[in-house]
């Protein structure tokens, strides 16, 4: 009997110094230890349920005619490249959201359109001129967080012919025409919030990221711009 209460003494040592290893505690304190570590896990389930939250999903339509005009925007225009930019630099600048993409061909457009319910938000860019708005007004009809963006500065015929009808319909449209990316990737950040927003919401913070996008006023310095007659 003494043999193996010395056992069990001998087995209870801790050999290094670590006061809180279950094997420096006796039978008592021990399940004391292990109650109290089960115990912090179920009253403490936010840390885990926060890393299984999915992120919202957005889905992005770039929008171009299949032939596009050569002039526009400029001669040699590639919209297939510039979809890849795009893509990359959203993914890379809005980390909080997950977005899915679809171009212009007949196929792809029908596949974002049909899977709409599995989107928190929309972004619809205009790449070209012609008939590239015609799917915009369906996807306003979602009532999503919704973003219409084109990339020539004051905006195409197209971009000014959708965002002056929608607007004027009070639709919650956040409308976004710039040529610098990093102006639609601030916009696009306000999507990370796009589950806890109504699409008046969101349009609320689009338009407010969009506004710090924008020049300061003050003094302008008028840039040389010196032309050579020849």
């Amino acid at each position: 009997m003494k043999n193996i209460i010395a056992e069990e003494n001998s087995a209870n040592i801790c050999r290094g110094h670590c006061h809180s290893c279950p094997a420096h505690l006796d039978r008592r304190s021990f399940l004391k230890y292990v109650s109290c570590g089960v115990a912090a896990g179920a009253l403490n389930p936010v840390s885990h349920a926060a890393d299984s939250v999915a992120k919202p999903r957005v889905a992005v339509f770039f929008f171009s005619d299949p032939k596009p005009v050569e002039n526009w925007p400029w001669p040699g225009w590639n919209p297939a490249q510039r979809e890849k930019e795009l893509s990359s630099m959203l993914k890379s600048g809005c980390s909080g959201v997950e977005f899915e993409f679809f171009s212009s061909s007949a196929e792809s457009v029908k596949a974002g359109l049909q899977a709409k319910d599995r989107f928190d938000g929309v972004l619809a860019y205009l790449m070209t001129l012609g008939s590239s708005g015609r799917h915009v007004m369906s996807l306003a009809e979602w009532k999503k967080p919704m973003i219409l963006a084109n990339y020539v500065l004051g905006g195409c015929a197209p971009w000014l012919a959708l965002t002056t009808r929608m607007l004027a319909a009070k639709m919650p449209v956040v409308c976004v025409s710039t040529e610098r990316d990093s102006d639609l990737v601030s916009v696009a950040c306000c999507f990370s919030s796009a589950k806890q927003l109504t699409a008046e919401q969101f349009a609320g913070e689009g338009w407010e990221a969009y506004r710090k996008t924008y020049g300061r006023v003050g003094n302008i310095k008028i840039a040389d711009d010196p032309l050579k007659i020849t």
